[in-house]
């Protein structure tokens, strides 16, 4: 059964997360360092998404089942690659 005050808590600091991750993405877009193809929210929304996977998978599969996600997401979101930088 869903606990009304932990849900509060829960939510807020989830919003809190996704404002200071959009503010970075924004930032990393206006000095076109990411594309701007979808909204500082989206990307927050996504990042914030994926995160409880990559909690969960550390716990049951250790180290050993994450390995590998820093690749990963540098692969998904390459802020190095010329297309990256385009305006």
């Amino acid at each position: 059964q869903r606990n009304p005050e932990l849900a509060a808590r829960f939510a807020a600091l989830l919003r809190k997360s996704r404002a200071e991750i959009t503010r970075m993405v924004r930032v990393r877009q206006e000095l076109g360092l990411l594309p701007n193809t979808a909204s500082g929210a989206s990307v927050a929304a996504a990042m914030t998404s994926i995160l409880p996977g990559y909690i969960l998978q550390r716990a049951v599969l250790g180290p050993a089942g994450v390995r590998g996600v820093p690749d990963g997401l540098r692969a998904l979101w390459p802020s190095g690659s010329a297309t990256a930088r385009r305006p």
